[in-house]
């Protein structure tokens, strides 16, 4: 998975990012992204981790990639192959 953080501003933001990963037991999920000094590396559980960083966003567009070696989900009546998911994700604002 990828979503994009994206500042508009002129100038850099202290953020806050939260979330919580759920998949089956076993594996785990690394997030990458340059603004971050290393990727995180989360151990997927179905009762979910949580994951916080504190960072600086600079002005423009920054990815941020999800990638997993859990198994996969298959839940009843969904063709998809889910591996898992992120959930209660919160990007705030934060003072330095």
């Amino acid at each position: 998975g990828r979503i994009e953080l994206v500042n508009g501003s002129t100038r850099p933001h202290h953020v806050r990012v939260d979330m919580t990963i759920v998949g089956n037991d076993g594996g785990s999920v690394t997030i990458d992204t340059p603004l971050l000094r290393e990727p995180v590396n989360v151990k997927v559980t179905r009762h979910g981790e949580k994951v916080g960083r504190n960072f600086v966003l600079p002005p423009g567009k920054y990815p941020v990639t999800f990638s997993a070696d859990a198994q996969p989900v298959y839940p009843p009546d969904d063709f998809r192959e889910l591996v898992f998911s992120v959930q209660n994700f919160e990007l705030t604002s934060i003072t330095p």
